[in-house]
């Protein structure tokens, strides 16, 4: 027995609202009785008659799917639920198979299972109730209370339905709770602002902003908005936030056709603390993907809608070392088992001894200052800051971006991360302890000396807040000369 259905929602998004399989089973009309490794279910017995089977059950589940074995001596059923990507959807496969005498009820339990799952689903959509203050919190006209946090932010999102489906995306990533919610258009033909105010599952205040209208409240529904688009939502809780989603990618430098991405942030943005950032050069027909640290199915997803293929993903740029990255690298190569690596001599033997079969995929990059040619895009490498040995930054001189790596960055406060710097003062105040812990005085002097020299628009941490302008990169750079002489001499 196989049943599917599609959904407006990603695998990770779907996988979330199902929950556990367990709760799901004990609600179909067979089972009889349930414990914590058991099920008995009610199977016919000759014409008229039913006889109660037990079954010993294991269950077995991945962010991506569910598997449910049920046996007993004479008798086996195995349960498949999957959720995965196909378009701008996420398809739900249920799969149910049986021998023996739970053969008989293979069909229902198959039918009821997907049943539960669809309706779980689809009683996650938001019902609209809206009233005059959030009215007014959705248009901004009222202030948000102070504890209000970033806890989502996703640049490339497709949706059909966009009031419905952005809220929807937003509770099924971090359940219900109170939040703003902004959802803008990424067609310049089309351009609309929305914001939505949502409490628990109920979507309780509307404004948009289209060419030549405002609208508020009801009239929002009845709006023309597009039914199908891509859109960046973002999305705020109001009370603050515990969990958070970060997606990109999004477009952080330009220059004709090449372009620099801010490609994924990994970590809890609303709990602060070491937020990881990958980034991506295309110059239209080629791409780097700059340390790919904790990469997923989503991520993958999002790259490939801008390069128009993975294959196109070629080179794969490290300026340090990490668990993440190196956990990214070997997701990004069974994605593009082509693609090469571009490590130090360190960074190569680290690789080696954690992703088997990596060897031919890697290309040694020497630790000194020098061009280095990933395909057709070219990029400055510089010896880096940190402690870690063989660490670097890299410079694109066309977008004039440059990949500090752990030469720069900051530890985040709880609920204060923004992907941008605001103040520069205030961020020099966050780089300071994260220097103390991860530079080398003597390398930062070095550092701070040779990057100096270059035009820079764009300082692209691998942890913390970019940060975009001349002047205000110029600034930190400077401001890099005082903080280094508070690095204790051991360090």
């Amino acid at each position: 027995m196989r049943k599917q259905f599609l959904v407006s929602l990603s695998p990770t998004e779907a996988r979330r609202l199902i929950g556990s399989v367990t709760d799901i089973i004990r609600r179909i009309s067979v089972v009889d009785e349930m414990g914590s490794n058991y099920i008995a279910v009610i199977v016919p017995k000759g014409r008229r008659g039913t006889e109660k089977v037990r079954l010993v059950m294991d269950v077995f589940e991945t962010p991506s799917s569910i598997a449910a074995i049920f046996r007993s001596d004479t008798d086996m059923m195995v349960v498949q639920i999957s959720a995965v990507q196909q378009g701008l959807q996420t398809l739900i496969t249920v799969v149910c198979e049986g021998v023996g005498r739970v053969a008989r009820i293979i069909d229902t339990f198959g039918s009821e299972l997907a049943d539960i799952i669809r309706r779980r689903i689809e009683s996650a959509y938001p019902s609209v109730e809206v009233n005059e203050e959030d009215n007014k919190l959705a248009a901004l006209e009222k202030e948000p209370p102070v504890l209000t946090t970033l806890v989502y932010y996703d640049a490339f999102v497709p949706v059909f339905n966009i009031t419905l489906e952005s809220a929807l995306r937003v509770i099924s990533a971090l359940g219900p709770d109170h939040y703003l919610v902004e959802v803008e258009s990424l067609d310049e033909r089309e351009p609309f602002t929305l914001r939505a105010v949502i409490r628990g599952n109920k979507i309780t205040g509307l404004y948009a902003e289209l060419p030549g209208q405002r609208l508020s409240g009801d009239d929002v529904l009845y709006a023309n908005l597009p039914l199908a688009r891509r859109v960046t939502v973002k999305a705020w809780a109001l009370y603050g936030g515990r969990e958070s989603v970060i997606y990109a990618p999004l477009e952080i430098a330009s220059s004709g056709s090449h372009r620099v991405y801010w490609a994924s942030v990994k970590g809890c943005a609303a709990c602060g603390g070491l937020l990881s950032n990958t980034f991506m050069v295309f110059d239209g027909k080629e791409a780097v993907i700059v340390n790919p640290s904790g990469l997923e199915e989503r991520h993958i997803l999002n790259i490939e809608e801008v390069t128009e293929g993975i294959d196109k993903v070629k080179h794969v740029a490290l300026t340090h070392i990490e668990a993440d990255i190196v956990a990214g690298i070997d997701m990004f190569l069974r994605k593009n088992p082509r693609a090469y690596v571009y490590a130090t001599p360190y960074q190569s033997s680290i690789l080696n001894s954690a992703i088997s079969h990596i060897g031919p995929n890697v290309k040694r990059v020497r630790l000194e200052v020098h061009e280095e040619a990933f395909g057709r895009i070219r990029l400055l490498v510089v010896p880096g800051a940190g402690l870690q040995p063989h660490n670097i930054s890299l410079y694109d001189p066309v977008s004039k971006t440059l990949f500090t790596g752990t030469s720069l960055g900051a530890i985040t406060p709880p609920g204060l991360w923004e992907p941008y710097v605001s103040d520069v003062e205030e961020y020099l105040k966050l780089v300071a302890p994260y220097l103390r812990h991860v530079a080398s005085p003597s390398k930062l002097r070095a550092w701070i000396n040779e990057v100096s020299r270059l035009d820079i628009e764009v300082l692209a941490p691998h942890h913390g807040p970019l940060v975009i302008g001349r002047q205000e990169a110029r600034t930190i750079i400077e401001g890099l000369r005082e903080i280094v002489e508070t690095i204790p001499k051991h360090v």
